[in-house]
């Protein structure tokens, strides 16, 4: 065996990747589903809807709870803060003399509102977009705009002791202290690491930012449009993952690729647990899992029904446990939520899996 071959299998079995024998898919059932994220703390997933409302999903008992009502208007982004008791949420529309970020107590379901000041011409600027929140008490969102505006906005910070909102100072955007309309933003399962895609550009400008220094240190160009595409960051920040086109583009921490994986347009997600990519294809509408260190494809299962596309706050939304033992995708249906088994040992030997190896599995319905 070749000494790239053995790394390959000591990589593997050191990190004891798992090969998911998936159990049934189960189908959340939340009509104009926007976006979902876990809450380690009451075991809960929260998903936001185009109605104003957060449904509520019970993992361990696999029932949809009541949900909060009336939390806003049109509701966009969620994240949770890492004590677990609060979520932040965007909210689409806006007056004309303000925005809004829905801010919910978990616990409860009580909702405050934290207003921000929109900028340009009335009209232009719209409701908020996305949003993640990271390990230092801070939050950032985007804004969308109207299609005919034609310009770039503010990135917004949010101090989650205060919760004040203010513009955010930096300069690794499209322009000096602002980003495309729409931009996107994901972070690590450890809140380390964001990852900003300028999804309204020709050009696809992305950039990183790092909690501990609170800096963007990185900026970079796809060289092509990434409207309605997925992204993803590793559980440690080390790796950004972003959809162009049909494919996926892998990123380390300086933003030099890594590699392409092709054919996969239906969503990702990095394991908060494993080195491990989980990613969709709308062509063969099966969930393709990748490890992270030879970028060897270790698994693939039926989606359960014919998945489409990536859409922004639509199909492809995905999101795990913080365990890494269910893995959530946004469908026509609704959410589909896969149960994955811990890890087992694989072995790899010549570029063929062995035992629990690459296989094909029966559909997850």
């Amino acid at each position: 065996m070749s000494r790239q071959k053995t790394l390959a299998v000591t990589a593997l079995l050191a990190g004891a990747i798992a090969s998911p024998a998936i159990a049934e898919g189960v189908l959340i059932p939340v009509e104009n589903r926007r976006d979902h994220v876990f809450n380690p703390v009451d075991g809960v997933l929260y998903i936001t809807t185009g109605s104003g409302d957060v449904a509520r999903w019970d993992v361990d008992q696999q029932i949809l709870l009541s949900s909060y009502v009336g939390v806003g208007n049109s509701l966009r982004a969620i994240d949770i803060t890492p004590d677990g008791s609060s979520a932040y949420i965007t909210e689409a529309q806006r007056d004309i003399a303000q925005g809004y970020i829905r801010k919910v107590d978990l616990a409860s379901g009580m909702t405050t509102s934290l207003t921000y000041a929109p900028v340009g011409d009335p009209g232009e600027e719209l409701g908020a977009w996305d949003l993640s929140i990271t390990n230092t008490g801070k939050a950032f969102f985007t804004v969308d705009e109207n299609a005919f505006s034609n310009r770039a906005w503010p990135l917004r910070e949010i101090d989650l002791s205060t919760d004040m909102i203010t513009l955010r100072v930096f300069d690794a955007g499209s322009s000096v202290d602002m980003v495309q309309p729409r931009t996107t933003i994901v972070r690590s399962a450890d809140r380390s690491a964001l990852f900003f895609a300028e999804t309204d550009s020709l050009s696809g400008p992305f950039f990183n930012y790092d909690s501990a220094s609170d800096t963007f240190p990185n900026h970079s160009l796809i060289g092509t449009s990434i409207l309605d595409t997925a992204s993803a960051v590793s559980r440690d920040g080390s790796l950004f993952a972003q959809g162009v086109l049909d494919d996926i583009r892998i990123y380390d921490s300086g933003l030099s690729l890594v590699t392409t994986l092709n054919n996969l347009d239906g969503g990702m997600v990095f394991s908060p647990t494993q080195d491990l990519l989980f990613t969709a294809s709308s062509v063969s509408s099966e969930i393709v899992v990748y490890e992270t260190q030879t970028w060897m494809e270790v698994d693939r299962f039926d989606a359960g029904e014919t998945l489409q596309s990536t859409l922004a706050f639509s199909d492809g939304v995905m999101s795990m446990t913080d365990d890494g033992q269910w893995l959530f995708l946004s469908t026509d249906s609704g959410i589909r939520a896969y149960n994955i088994p811990a890890p087992s040992a694989m072995v790899v030997l010549w570029g063929v899996c062995v035992g629990a190896g690459v296989r094909r599995r029966r559909s997850a319905t």
